[in-house]
């Protein structure tokens, strides 16, 4: 069978009970994915799925397809839900978006995990 995610795992955690900061420290994890200081939270059901729509013969491709000068939205944070454009993506998964602010376009740098494509 081929990884879905190769290099991921995916951990259920109570964040007010777990220790989970000490997963960082557990050998062969390079880190936890974090937004805002927390670990990055996968919607209930989303692995089993995702597990349920692969017949394992193919990796299952999630990108969310963002396109220099096409729209995109931020997921969360202090941007949620605001629509920016795509200037640059690099391999790293950093992106250089023009954010309308106070009636002008701001560059903004970001992670691609952060925006989803915009129709």
């Amino acid at each position: 069978m081929t990884p879905c995610f190769s290099r991921y795992i995916f951990v259920s955690l109570n964040l007010d009970r777990d220790r989970w900061r000490s997963v960082n420290g557990t050998f062969g994890v390079a880190y936890l994915l974090m937004v805002n200081d927390r670990p990055v939270h996968v919607p209930e059901g989303f692995v089993e799925n995702l597990m349920n729509s692969l017949d394992g013969t193919e990796p299952f491709d999630i990108g969310n397809k963002l396109q220099i000068n096409k729209n995109a939205r931020f997921r969360d944070g202090p941007f949620s839900e605001l629509i920016c454009q795509v200037q640059s993506i690099d391999a790293k998964g950093r992106v250089k978006v023009f954010l309308e602010l106070m009636g002008r376009p701001v560059p903004v740098m970001t992670r691609s995990s952060n925006l989803t494509a915009a129709i």
